[in-house]
């Protein structure tokens, strides 16, 4: 005989059992919407991370290449003094064109503007910094360079063993002549005698490579057994003309015009972290270029070495700090002296002019950059401001206060320190 149970489940027993099981189903639906949220915040973090990283080492690079390729000086290609400086154009939109060494100044490294309050769409109270230097550009004709020795027949440019660091024909050059005068080196930007220097004329300072020799113009050859000529690129030979005899890039915080060129994300009153090129072809800046968004602040402190013993003159050592422009200063420099460095004003006795005390004397450049990092957390609310200098650098930079708007956004300070390699200062 077999015994059969045919009894079922109660209803009260499934509703117990439904009951169980969607208590389970609501914790567990709980945990995963948490480990969503969390890897969602960290995911925006490392986002935010590893674009600040890129974006900086672009950053980084640009400044230790300030004043690559740089003439010091105007000379004629035999060496004697130009009767007339090179004219050449440099930026024409605001603001960059308040930074301007055009029409025929001695280009500087490096220049700044502190808490630019009113100047279009730069976010208030952020830094400007310029940097010049023939390799700034993007072309690959910028990022070359070779030399040309004396020949009494046909002097022709060294051609590297790898093909890919030579510049192609008809790429836009520079000569520099390599002097050594006063007991120093000083790199002078050869012009042809037989141009007239003009804006219309850019021939006077530039020319196109030829691997073969440059035979037209010859002003553009050594002319003396001891000369050798140091040639960099400028452009590459698709451009129909360039404006200026090196190539320059600015850095600053601008808040787009438009406004679907600002992510959504961003908190209010911040903007994107731009390198701006300055075009060879129109002057105008170009804006393609973003390498952060989210950024509230950004602050530029210098480190300058300017006097020995406490007097006016160079030891090594960094003796003073400096904000952007000048106009504040921690150590044994005054204003004035730091200002007559930089060309804000006038030159003080015992210092050279700007571009070769920029050189000289310039050891140091700080940028702190405040930034978003992720997205707005309603259930988070960060501290009240951040300071963007060091210690005992309050003058120098800028304490930024968050409105109460931006509070709910998590915040980074990125701190760059950077020793430009191309001033004889750092050498």
């Amino acid at each position: 005989m077999t015994l059969r149970n045919d009894r079922g489940f109660t209803l009260v027993e499934l509703i117990v059992s439904m009951a169980v099981f969607i208590f389970v189903i609501m914790i567990t639906t709980d945990a995963f919407n948490l480990i969503l949220l969390q890897t969602s915040k960290l995911m925006q973090s490392e986002e935010s991370n590893i674009e600040g990283i890129v974006g900086l080492e672009q950053f980084r690079h640009d400044l230790q290449q300030s004043g690559f390729g740089l003439p010091y000086a105007f000379v004629n290609s035999d060496g004697t003094a130009s009767a007339n400086d090179p004219q050449y154009e440099e930026a024409k939109d605001s603001p960059a064109s308040d930074y301007n060494d055009a029409p025929s100044g001695i280009p500087r490294a490096i220049m700044s503007g502190n808490d630019l309050t009113g100047v279009g769409n730069i976010v208030t109270g952020s830094d400007y910094l310029v940097l010049r230097g023939t390799s700034l550009a993007k072309s690959a004709a910028s990022q070359k360079w070779t030399y040309v020795s004396y020949s009494s027949t046909s002097p022709k440019p060294h051609a590297w063993q790898s093909s890919g660091e030579n510049f192609v024909k008809n790429d836009w050059v520079i000569a520099l002549r390599r002097a050594f005068t006063n007991g120093k080196y000083v790199n002078q930007l050869v012009l042809d005698p037989d141009i007239l220097p003009s804006v219309t004329s850019n021939l006077y300072y530039s020319f196109t490579y030829d691997p073969t020799g440059f035979l037209t113009p010859v002003a553009f050859n050594p002319s003396t057994k001891n000369d050798i000529f140091f040639i960099y690129g400028i452009a590459a030979k698709d451009l129909d003309d360039i404006s200026m005899p090196f190539n320059r890039t600015d850095y600053f915080v601008l808040r787009p015009a438009e406004a679907k060129s600002m992510p959504a994300s961003c908190a209010p009153n911040t903007g994107i972290l731009y390198k701006g090129n300055i075009n060879q072809e129109d002057g105008k800046t170009n804006y393609s270029l973003p390498l952060m968004d989210c950024i509230a602040d950004m602050q530029v402190i210098y480190g300058w070495d300017l006097k020995s013993g406490g007097a006016s003159g160079t030891d090594g050592l960094i003796d003073t700090y400096s904000r952007a422009d000048g106009g504040a200063v921690s150590g044994e420099a005054s204003i004035a002296e730091v200002k007559g460095c930089l060309g804000t004003d006038a030159q003080q006795p015992g210092y050279p002019a700007a571009p070769e005390c920029i050189r000289t004397s310039l050891k140091l450049v700080k940028v702190f950059i405040l930034a978003q990092n992720g997205k707005k957390d309603p259930n988070y609310t960060s501290p009240a401001s951040y300071q963007l200098f060091d210690t005992g650098e309050s003058t120098l930079g800028r304490t930024y206060a968050l409105g109460n708007s931006m509070r709910n956004y998590r915040w980074k300070v990125y701190k760059l320190v950077v020793r430009p390699k191309n001033l004889t200062s750092n050498n």
